[in-house]
């Protein structure tokens, strides 16, 4: 029936029945008066919010032999799209379940330029799925909201049960969008719980991180960093300057500094806090002594804009007899490239000291560009 449609043996991963079409065929496929009308009506029924009535119209299209498969595919992806966003009735699970296993059926090719593969222009599949789980993240969520709204500790409860599983889950994320939502005060309660739980070792991250956050709270920050997974830890790191004041927050990032791998995060944000805080600049230059994280605190010493800082920098270069701290101190003068920064390090050049080997790689940093 159309003339730019394909039909392709995609093989069992992408069904028997796949097509790849071109912007044409939809275009032919999703125009027809009958599929138009289908379609609107699909559309008239979301509005009403009749969840089962739309159901109805979804199964229709679903069963209806007159239809193309593309035109098909195209009413339940966006049938299914409307669906989710009303309240989920039993008929409505019991579709997005049926569906939700349904392989893609429709495919066109992209560009040549960015790879010429075939990837499914619908997926009602795919759609079901997103409905499942957005119901559900919406449940989980008016579900904390009630908890939190008398004090119960059911939520955190419930977070820490459904944390002992792996990768992301519908219903911790819904916990997570009610104490986002919540008032700080009902955020308070909660926190005994929360602290509890990171002690003990439980997996109470994204809460503990969460109320760091709205709560400003340091003790929190510093448990969070300690003990949480890596990449929440890491966010903790990149969030406690803005969230605290400049001394808390800088104690809290020598902390981190300690812990791998998000030691050179935390060193670099210290380094942002070095204008506000005298104490951070010092602390960083005392860590240009550590063999593991002393070449993140050259880089974070670079970015400091202090005229002095060169000059102290300069200073430790030519008496240090340390040759690894003195390419760190080095380093944190070519990483700044300011004009007293380089000054130093043509001191270092013309005072015969350090490895020869040094002297004439700052020799050539120092050379001007051919």
């Amino acid at each position: 029936m159309y003339a730019a449609l394909i039909m392709l043996a995609l093989g069992a991963a992408h069904g028997a029945n796949g097509v790849i079409v071109d912007a044409a065929a939809v275009r032919g496929a999703t125009s027809s008066a009958p599929v138009v009308a289908r379609a609107e009506l699909i559309d008239e029924v979301a509005a009403t919010g009749s969840t089962d009535a739309l159901v109805v119209e979804i199964r229709a299209a679903l069963t209806d032999p007159t239809l193309e498969v593309v035109a098909r595919e195209w009413l339940l992806d966006s049938g299914l799209a409307a669906l989710r966003g009303l309240p989920p009735s039993a008929a409505a699970r019991t579709l997005a379940r049926e569906l939700a296993g349904r392989p893609p059926l429709v495919y066109t090719q992209v560009e040549f330029e960015h790879g010429g593969h075939v990837v499914p222009l619908y997926d009602p599949g795919a759609t079901a799925r997103f409905a499942l789980r957005h119901w559900v993240r919406i449940e989980a969520r008016e579900s904390a909201a009630r908890a939190l709204s008398t004090g119960s500790a059911h939520a955190v409860e419930d977070f820490l049960t459904l944390a002992r599983a792996s990768g992301p889950d519908a219903a911790r994320s819904g916990i997570l969008d009610a104490f986002g939502a919540a008032d700080l005060a009902q955020l308070r309660l909660q926190r005994p719980a929360i602290v509890a739980a990171l002690r003990a070792g439980l997996r109470a991250d994204e809460l503990a991180l969460l109320l760091a956050r709205r709560l400003r709270d340091a003790e929190l920050y510093a448990l969070t960093i300690g003990h949480a997974d890596p990449a929440i830890a890491l966010a903790a790191v990149l969030t406690a300057a803005h969230a605290l004041d400049g001394p808390a927050a800088c104690d809290i990032l020598a902390a981190a500094a300690d812990r791998e791998p998000i030691a050179s995060a935390a060193l670099l944000q210290i380094g942002r806090l070095a204008s506000s805080v005298p104490a951070a600049q010092q602390l960083l230059l005392e860590r240009l002594s550590d063999p593991v994280s002393g070449e993140s605190a050259a880089a974070a010493l670079a970015g400091i804009d202090d005229p002095t800082l060169a000059a102290r920098i300069g200073g430790s270069l030519r008496t240090t007899r340390d040759e690894a701290m003195r390419r760190r101190l080095a380093l944190a003068l070519k990483l700044n490239g300011g004009p007293g920064a380089r000054d130093e390090l043509a001191k270092l050049v013309s005072s015969k000291q350090g490895s020869a080997e040094l002297r004439k790689e700052v020799a050539a940093w120092l050379a001007p560009a051919p």
